[in-house]
């Protein structure tokens, strides 16, 4: 993975989350693709209105959830990049 702990991240706006019923999907309003959140990643994008750093997004995530740091920064990476991939992020 590129150096993602020194980037920032936000939604980009063709971006929309969609709450069905116990899921979450995140939404391309350009080109319909979707990805669907379990209840940490909805809680991270919920989180992605504005320019946040992955330090910021950690920290967070570890005071909300019991996961540990190791997992937490391994995993957030991971969700980033996926993101990233699918073209749902703005990096800086």
């Amino acid at each position: 993975m590129k150096d993602l702990k020194n980037k920032t991240y936000k939604l980009k706006v063709k971006t929309a989350v969609s709450i069905a019923g116990e899921s979450t999907i995140l939404l391309d309003l350009n080109s319909g693709s979707y990805y669907e959140l379990n209840e940490v990643a909805h809680f991270i994008v919920n989180k992605l209105d504005n320019f946040i750093s992955f330090k910021e997004l950690k920290q967070i995530v570890i005071e909300n959830f019991d996961i540990e740091e190791y997992e937490c920064d391994k995993d957030i990476l991971s969700f980033l990049q996926n993101l990233i991939e699918r073209d749902f992020l703005e990096v800086l």
